[in-house]
């Protein structure tokens, strides 16, 4: 299982042909291996301005594997932001939260925000690889 960031699904659901859309309709078929958690849903709902493909999207979406953040996960988001502030390095909430869940649940991120790549040389957070980042 691989929990899939909103850069990830934005990228796919633009609908051109890329190796990041490849990879991610790899990880959806034949066997579901994408899960998505919560903020990325909505993350990707509301930046949808017609009807007819947020209709679509919504399709597809409720099909992924859900992840839910616990009481826990948060503990470990807000330690994580905490860490990479005294590393002098800016996260946001939101990204701190995804990392955190991705740790808790042992699975990798994929994602194509940079701003993950400072979060796992500072945390237990795995990203998942596709090609070598530049």
């Amino acid at each position: 299982m691989i929990l899939v960031d909103s850069s990830v699904w934005i990228d796919y659901l633009s609908l051109q042909t890329s190796r990041t859309g490849q990879t991610l309709e790899s990880l959806i078929r034949p066997t579901l291996r994408a899960a998505i958690a919560g903020i990325i849903l909505q993350e990707i709902l509301q930046g949808i301005k017609n009807e007819e493909t947020r209709a679509l999207t919504d399709r597809l979406l409720r099909n992924m594997i859900f992840l839910s953040p616990q009481r826990e996960t948060h503990f470990l988001a807000a330690e994580i932001f905490r860490k990479m502030m005294r590393k002098g390095k800016a996260v946001s909430s939101i990204d701190a939260l995804i990392s955190a869940l991705a740790v808790e649940c042992k699975i990798p991120l994929f994602t194509l925000d940079q701003d993950f790549e400072g979060i796992a040389a500072y945390s237990d957070l795995k990203l998942f690889e596709t090609a070598p980042r530049k």
